[in-house]
């Protein structure tokens, strides 16, 4: 089975030049099992403001404060790191790609 892993930063732990990178260790959430079912992460942390999310396969997802992912939403590829900007509090759906 598939997995999904997020690790969150917290915005001052950014380094501001020459781009905006976030500073290890980041915060690991539980893996979440990737399957044909939409499946929400924890909330984030009150301090984060940028993700790394990774996965065994393809999937899509959606963010937000209570967010479900469908195979109609943004693509992503296995086995590469996206980061994202989100809000504290707010959660990631992720579901299988078709």
């Amino acid at each position: 089975m598939a997995d999904v892993r997020i690790r969150e930063y917290g915005l001052t732990r950014w380094r501001p030049w020459p781009m905006p990178l976030p500073q290890e260790p980041g915060l690991d959430q539980a893996p979440i099992a990737l399957s044909g079912a939409s499946a929400q992460s924890a909330a984030f942390a009150s301090t984060t403001a940028l993700i790394a999310i990774e996965a065994d396969a393809d999937f899509h997802f959606a963010v937000g404060s209570d967010p479900e992912a469908t195979t109609e939403m943004q693509k992503r590829y296995a086995n590469v790191v996206y980061h994202l900007d989100v809000k504290p509090g707010d959660n990631i759906a992720v579901i299988a790609a078709a």
